[in-house]
């Protein structure tokens, strides 16, 4: 077994930059050998007095494979100064998102989205307030050369999300919902009210607002008819049908209808017979009437090519989305599912990645054919470049190119291209290696072979794999595999990063050449190195010009969609989360009957209650499962989240329930020694009085309907005996935490404790 996962500093221990491993188990290890303990105990070696946490909870308590422990998971290094691994009432850290990573906490108002251009791909969750806009040390953060320190302020308000610009910045620009994708982006002053739908261009950046309907994120439309992700069918012209007559035909018509009456004309005042006039006159009105009659016929064809437009703009929309829209899609789960899915490149088609945004012609044609027929400019249209037989070398500066990498490898992940992702280690982003369909290798022979390997298990439904390398040559490659898709990023000054380490740590000896083991059927690959002389190539070059950087394609101008390291690794752990939740519900479809289960029937037994209480024996609170959603269990930690809990809902939202899940929890957790509850319910016992059995654990119960502070009669005195000290009568003075016999409700009944409890909520 492989796993990808990542080790960062927490509060308390001697920094380190964050460390990148690979974890490998015997191929042939059991699933229960592949624990988060042994990989503890290895851990362990390097980071001495150090424990370690995966999501809050603590990795030794974890199986890898499962759950927060999967490929792409962080690993936070604690020092480990406790017998339970954490600190007396500190909280253990989560593990670090990207700057911008979307969790949809309650209360967000909608998300500002960098659709196009620097920083591609991130994402705001705006909530009521105000928010500095601009490349400086902002609040909203858009990596822009172009724009402003302070470039405007954006508002938040109960009603309206409003736009201004600083006093001395480049401003901005509005392209409404509603006008033609021909028309270009409008300047404003002063303040603007935002809609959703509308694009806000400012230096090379291109935003939008999207809203949160349901929980969900509106996403980019699906796919029209059967075409996938990447489809080059979407470039194909679209046909359009002209009856109106060319341009040309007209011109002759109107010379044919006016050139006798101009002659009539002559005539009549040269001779003084005005019969000539009469006669051209007559000739010329049986002409100029058929051309005065086809108004209506060319404004039915204006139509027809402005919805053609607009058809054009939706299909390159759709068929090659931003990246803001595939992280957003990586946040959908089961339970929420996303308006948009990612739709597989279909085998029998080509593929086509998108590069950026510029200036393009709509695809149209017309029928009959007229040389004299000029498609509409469309303004920010994407601009895709078609991969074929010939490599693709995309050049230039490292940082712009990198970024570039990083969006196409996003858009054959999620297109189900299988990649095959070539290059050193300190030159390809590390975390690829996280992505469902991407192999990476270090050598031109460990490429060969996991194509090969690919090559001999793809069938009819399985997308042909792509070659990405990063300097390094694929003219063998190509020779050797006729028909290979390669794509060449060529970095002309390298720019590895020095913040992060890369390292192996075998469990076991893995003779597999490549950098990442397991199934290379679902993989692909991408070349970015410098093309050999003499070989045919598409060429894709950057460069910057001023404050910006630009690309140029075929020809044509555009702005180059750059998605940032932080994006990218939100992405890729984001893909490995989803892929392990998909997996896990395949192996074992039987269990999902048991997700709303608390606790779990593997834990409902005596024995497993009993080790529990041992294992948090006088440690603090742990966290314990309220629930499970598609992503994995929902935790909640008095420590990490606390120290107070308020719920709020309407009625038969389910309050009590929550209320109830929570202390059932922490009393399947915790043994009575360690933990007590004082219940006090204004419902009468409706809400609480269920709980009023786990008699081991109750030390106080108030009940009463009415929410003063005066009655409190049910409450023990000094003097009065707890639950807690009869349940010890009762039982004898045994040994805390052990149940007396097999009769009872969780196993919390009949117990006897000698040792006040630790904690008290």
């Amino acid at each position: 077994m492989l796993l990808e996962i990542t080790v960062v500093p927490g509060i308390g221990v001697e920094p380190f930059p964050p460390t990148e491993l690979s974890i490998m188990w015997n191929s042939g290890a059991q699933a229960s050998a592949c624990s988060g303990r042994s990989l503890h105990h290895v851990l362990a070696e390097r980071w001495a007095d150090c424990c370690f946490f995966v999501g809050g909870e603590r990795l030794d308590h974890l199986q890898a494979g499962t759950a927060p422990l999967i490929n792409g998971a962080v690993l936070v290094a604690r020092p480990d100064i406790s017998p339970s691994g954490k600190r007396d009432g500190e909280q253990p850290e989560a593990a670090p998102s990207g700057s911008n990573a979307l969790g949809f906490p309650e209360g967000i108002a909608a998300f500002l989205c960098i659709s196009a251009g620097p920083g591609a791909g991130t994402v705001f969750a705006l909530h009521r307030g105000n928010y500095i806009l601009g490349r400086g040390r902002c609040s909203i953060r858009v990596p822009d050369p172009a724009l402003s320190r302070l470039h405007g302020t954006l508002c938040v308000g109960s009603q309206h999300i409003t736009l201004a610009q600083a006093q001395g910045s480049t401003g901005f620009r509005v392209r409404h919902a509603e006008n033609s994708p021909s028309a270009d982006a409008e300047p404003f002053k002063g303040t603007k009210v935002l809609v959703v739908g509308e694009e806000i261009h400012c230096g090379s950046t291109v935003l939008d607002l999207r809203l949160p309907v349901a929980g969900l994120v509106q996403a980019v439309r699906r796919p029209d008819g059967t075409m996938g992700l990447l489809d080059p069918a979407a470039l194909e012209p679209l046909m359009v049908k002209c009856d109106s007559g060319s341009v040309r035909n007209r011109m002759a018509m109107i010379i044919a209808g006016t050139l006798p009456l101009v002659l009539g004309v002559g005539l009549a005042l040269l001779t003084g017979s005005w019969m000539f006039l009469a006669f051209s006159a007559m000739g010329a009105v049986t002409v100029l009437i058929p051309l005065v009659g086809g108004s209506k016929r060319r404004k039915a064809f204006r139509a027809a090519v402005s919805a053609a437009v607009g058809h054009d703009w939706q299909r390159r929309a759709s068929t090659f989305p931003d990246a803001a829209s595939l992280l957003l899609a990586t946040r959908s789960n089961a339970d929420n599912p996303p308006s948009w899915h990612p739709v597989a490149a279909r085998p029998s088609s080509g593929l086509a990645i998108r590069l950026g945004t510029g200036t393009q012609a709509a695809a149209l044609s017309v029928a009959p054919d007229d040389a004299s027929f000029i498609p509409p400019a469309l303004p920010s249209l994407p601009l895709a470049s078609l991969l074929g037989c010939v490599p693709t070398t995309i050049s230039g500066p490292s940082t712009p190119v990198l970024a570039l990498l990083h969006f196409v490898l996003m858009q054959l992940d999620a297109a189900r291209v299988p990649v095959v992702l070539l290059g050193p280690a300190d030159a390809i982003p590390l975390a690829a290696r996280f992505l469902p369909h991407t192999v990476l290798v270090s050598s031109a022979a460990a490429a060969s072979s996991t194509i090969a390997q690919h090559l001999q298990r793809a069938d009819d439904t399985t997308p042909g794999v792509v070659l990405v390398a990063v300097n390094e040559p694929v003219s063998s490659l190509a020779a050797s595999l006729p028909g290979l898709r390669a794509i060449h990023f060529s970095l002309r000054r390298p720019n590895p990063p020095e913040s992060s380490s890369n390292e192996s740590v075998p469990l076991a000896t893995n003779p597999s050449g490549s950098m990442r083991a397991g199934t290379s059927a679902a993989n692909g690959v991408i070349d970015a190195t410098n093309t050999p002389g003499g070989t045919a190539t598409t060429m894709v070059t950057l460069w910057a010009a001023g404050n910006q950087i630009l690309g140029t394609f075929n020809g044509l101008g555009f702005v180059p969609d750059g998605v940032p390291a932080s994006v990218f690794d939100d992405y890729a752990r984001r893909r490995a989360l989803q892929s392990s939740v998909s997996t896990s519900s395949e192996a074992a479809p039987a269990r999902t009957m048991h997700f709303n289960t608390l606790p779990l029937p593997e834990k409902s037994s005596i024995s497993a209650i009993v080790h529990e209480w041992h294992q948090n024996t006088r440690g603090p609170l742990r966290p314990v499962q309220l629930g499970v959603s598609a992503t994995g269990p929902v935790m909640f930690d008095f420590l990490r989240d606390g120290p107070h809990l308020l719920i709020g809902g309407t009625t038969g939202s389910g309050k009590s329930e929550i209320l109830r899940t929570l202390v059932g929890s922490l009393a399947a957790a915790h043994s009575p020694a360690d933990l007590q509850f004082v219940l006090i319910d204004f419902k009468g016992g409706a809400g609480l009085g269920v709980l009023g059995q786990i008699a081991p654990h109750h030390l106080a119960y108030h009940r009463s309907r009415r929410a003063r502070h005066g009655s409190n009669s049910d409450l023990p005195t000094s003097g009065d005996p707890t639950p807690r000290e009869r349940s010890g009568q009762r039982g004898g003075h045994g040994q805390p935490g052990i149940p007396k016999d097999d009769r009872s409700f969780w196993a919390f009944t009949r117990l006897s404790f000698d040792d006040p409890p630790h904690h008290c909520r």
